[in-house]
């Protein structure tokens, strides 16, 4: 018996493509769908997504406080009195002086622009850090539709597996009537359907679980579709690993490590203007009461750097930026080791599904079918022939898991890479 198909294609919808600029029309008020694609969950998800609706707010709270940093100081209006409640010739309000004075601070060394600049830094990293956590929703839509296309599949081999037990429970129960088998074989061949049902319930709760989580990344708290659709036994093709090894390069999350930088580059240009004294000029009316005179007054000032020229500060910012270049090294080493190690279990699963999908799994079906006859014409026993089926159920199921790991290293290698690398269909 062959599998029944499941079918997305892989080939027509290379799984990179979705990462990058694939989209589709999605009803909104489609309540019910009887099954749904990859791209329908991937478009499900960019726009209905909790985890990148949060994003949205951070990226407002940055814009605002870039404009905020451009902002110039408030100026002071301030009044002072003097030389009054005293004694003597001061006695009241005799001596009093009022002075109103308007005084504005002028912020030196363009503080305000490298103020700016550091806050369109930020917000350059909070949008980068934003397409890597959107890299890392849909890998992780990608990894739980697979998930479940797998669980679906092994729900057909628990179906299969099922027809097939209660096929040989029936040739067994013409055999014992006949009295050409004993009784003890058909109670062997009710406990294997009572155990083919039980594993067949297994594996239905495990696609019900693996449907809710696939629609719940998209922040839906039911399911909304009845199947998903995918071929797991067509396996694109991947680009040579030194290809691959030089794509991580540029990939997003190595280019946050630009962002970073500048962000650090401007944090330092800051410190540096911090470190010149603002000054303060003043203008106002003061009045004389014991004169009965007013008089304009000037006032200016400025902080000496003696002591703090915020050379703390500026040194901070040097090691700061230092920094970046180290931990973008270590994080390059690190994803080139986990990039290799990724396309080395790929290979072994695309040889291991393919020599499972179209070597071994026909084999055991002619061989199964041998058995079959076999068995009814008395030629072999009941144990021959279980084992036989139970070998056919064991491939298939390993086939399937073979060909789930080559889609889910895919997954973790056009992660890694952040490109389209696959081709459609396979050219």
């Amino acid at each position: 018996m062959k599998l029944l198909p499941i079918s997305l294609r892989w080939r027509q919808l290379p799984l990179a493509a979705l990462f990058f600029g694939y989209s589709i029309a999605l009803s909104a008020d489609v309540m019910e769908m009887p099954s749904i694609t990859l791209a329908e969950a991937v478009a499900r998800t960019l726009t209905r997504s909790p985890e990148l609706e949060s994003y949205t707010y951070a990226i407002r709270a940055a814009e605002a406080e870039r404009i905020q940093a451009g902002l110039r100081p408030n100026p002071e209006l301030g009044v002072q009195f003097e030389d009054f409640a005293g004694t003597g010739n001061l006695r009241g309000a005799r001596g009093l002086e009022t002075t109103l004075s308007l005084s504005q601070v002028l912020e030196l060394g363009d503080k305000r622009q490298r103020r700016s600049d550091a806050a369109a830094m930020q917000l350059g990293l909070i949008e980068a850090d934003y397409d890597i956590k959107k890299l890392d929703v849909l890998a992780e839509v990608a990894r739980r539709f697979i998930h479940a296309v797998t669980g679906q599949a092994l729900l057909e081999v628990a179906q299969a597996a099922l027809e097939q037990a209660e096929r040989t429970q029936d040739a067994v129960q013409v055999r014992v009537s006949a009295a050409r088998a004993m009784s003890a074989e058909l109670s062997k061949a009710e406990i294997a359907v009572a155990r083919a049902h039980i594993a067949l319930e297994h594996r239905e709760h495990e696609l019900k679980s693996s449907k809710r989580r696939l629609a719940a990344i998209w922040g839906e708290d039911r399911v909304q579709f009845q199947t998903v659709v995918a071929d797991l036994f067509t396996l694109p093709p991947v680009a040579d690993i030194e290809q691959l090894l030089e794509r991580i390069r540029t990939s997003p999350d190595l280019q946050r490590f630009l962002s970073v930088q500048r962000l650090r580059a401007a944090e330092l240009e800051l410190a540096r203007a911090r470190s010149t004294p603002d000054a303060r000029i003043g203008a106002g009316l003061r009045r004389l009461e014991d004169l009965d005179d007013q008089a304009f007054m000037l006032t200016f000032s400025i902080g000496l750097p003696v002591n703090d020229r915020n050379q703390g500060n500026i040194q901070a910012a040097r090691e700061r930026l230092a920094q970046v270049e180290s931990d973008e090294h270590a994080r390059y080493i690190d994803a080139q080791s986990v990039l290799f190690s990724a396309y080395q279990e790929l290979l072994h699963a695309a040889t291991e599904a393919e020599t499972l999908h179209t070597t071994l799994i026909p084999a055991a079906e002619r061989a199964l079918a041998d058995y079959e006859k076999a068995y009814q014409t008395g030629r072999l026993s009941y144990l021959e022939l279980v084992d036989a089926q139970r070998e056919l159920i064991e491939l298939r199921s390993e086939a399937i898991l073979a060909a789930a790991d080559y889609h889910r290293y895919l997954i973790e290698i056009e992660r890694l890479t952040g490109e389209r690398f696959t081709t459609e269909g396979g050219e």
